[in-house]
C-alpha cells in the first residue's frame, strides 16, 4: 500500500500492524506545506460493523481532547472502499519505561514524566473519557534534543519496532518538572475508550475486553464489570510500580484467564522495596518510600470505584 493515496495523504511507510488495522506514516500531498502524519487504516477484511463503529468512536473521542501530552486527531474520512481512516499527530518516541531505563533516569526524573502522564489522563477524565488501555507502549517519550529516529508504535496494538541498524543514545539530563533535555510524554490510543456519558451501546464493555492488555488491566476489567476512571488510576499505579521496580506488580506470562483473574483480584503485589535490586536500593533517596506507598496503594485490587 506504500505510495497509495488516502484522501489528501500519501502512504510513505508502514509503522506497524495490529489485530484491528495498520498505522502508516504519511505525508499530505494536496497542500502548499509539508505535513507528516500517522494514518490508521482498518485491516483488509476487518471492516465489519463492529470495527467501523470502533473507528467512529475513536474519532469522536480524540476530537474532544486538547492537551499537550495527548496525540492530536488532525483529520479523518473514508477511503475509496468506504473504510474509515484516522489522521493523527505523528509521534516519534520511546515507551516511557524503556526511555527511563535507557537514560538511567533518577526517581525524581521518572516522577516528573509520570506527573505529566497523570495530567493528560486527568484531562481525559474531565471530558468524561476513560482510556481503558494505559500501558508503557501507549505512552511515548519524545525529546527535542534527540535527532534519532524513535521507536514507531502502532497506537492500535501497542507493538513497536526500532529501525534496523539504529541504536538509542542515552536520554538527556532531565530536570524534575521540565528543563533542558527533558523528555515529553505523549499519550496515544483512545481506540477502546468509552465515553462515560454515552450509554447507547452496553456491549462496548464486553467488546473492549478483547482489546485490553491484561498486565495493566484493573480488577473490574478482567471481571468484565463496568469500567470507570478508577480503571485508569489502577493502570497508572501499575505503570508507576514498573517505573520504580523495572517490572509490573504481577507476572502474568503464560497464565490462564482464571489465573490472571485470581492474581489481579485477590493477590497483593510485592512492595517495590522488596523487588528492587540491592545495589539500586542504596542509591534511592528516602522520598521513594512515599512514592512506593502511592504505587502500592493504587495498584492494590481493593477499590474498584472512584
Amino acid at each position: 500500500m506504500i505510495g497509495q493515496r488516502v484522501g489528501p495523504y500519501e502512504l510513505v511507510e508502514l509503522i506497524a500492524s495490529g489485530g484491528m488495522g495498520s498505522v502508516f506514516r504519511a505525508v499530505r500531498v494536496e497542500a502548499e506545506f509539508e505535513q507528516q502524519v500517522a494514518i490508521k487504516l482498518v485491516r483488509p477484511g476487518m471492516n465489519s460493523r463492529e470495527v467501523l463503529h470502533r473507528f467512529l468512536r475513536e474519532r469522536q473521542t480524540l476530537a474532544r481532547l486538547h492537551h499537550p501530552n495527548i496525540a492530536r486527531l488532525l483529520d479523518g474520512g473514508a477511503a475509496a472502499d468506504g473504510s474509515p481512516y484516522l489522521v493523527m499527530e505523528y509521534v516519534e518516541g520511546t515507551p516511557i519505561t524503556r526511555y527511563c531505563d535507557d537514560g538511567r533516569l533518577t526517581i525524581d526524573q521518572r516522577l516528573a514524566l509520570f506527573v505529566k502522564v497523570c495530567a493528560a489522563v486527568q484531562h481525559a477524565h474531565r471530558n468524561l473519557i476513560v482510556h481503558r488501555d494505559l500501558k508503557p507502549s501507549n505512552i511515548l517519550v519524545t525529546s527535542s534534543t534527540d535527532d534519532r529516529r524513535g521507536e514507531a508504535i502502532d497506537a492500535a496494538s501497542g507493538t513497536g519496532r526500532m529501525p534496523e541498524g539504529e541504536a538509542r543514545r542515552p536520554a538527556g539530563d532531565v530536570q524534575p518538572g521540565g528543563g533542558d533535555g527533558a523528555g515529553e510524554p505523549m499519550l496515544l490510543d483512545f481506540g477502546i475508550s468509552k465515553l462515560l456519558d454515552d450509554t447507547s451501546d452496553a456491549s462496548m464493555t464486553v467488546t473492549a475486553l478483547r482489546f485490553l492488555t491484561p498486565r495493566y488491566a484493573s480488577p473490574e476489567q478482567v471481571l468484565g464489570e463496568p469500567i470507570t476512571t478508577s480503571s485508569d488510576v489502577y493502570a497508572l499505579g501499575v505503570i508507576l510500580y514498573e517505573l520504580l521496580c523495572g517490572r509490573p506488580p504481577y507476572d502474568l506470562a503464560g497464565r490462564t484467564t482464571e489465573q490472571v483473574r485470581r492474581l489481579v483480584c485477590e493477590a497483593d503485589p510485592a512492595r517495590p522495596s522488596d523487588v528492587v535490586a540491592r545495589e539500586r536500593v542504596s542509591s534511592i533517596p528516602e522520598d521513594v518510600w512515599w512514592t512506593e506507598a502511592v504505587a502500592l496503594e493504587v495498584s492494590l485490587a481493593a477499590p474498584k470505584q472512584s
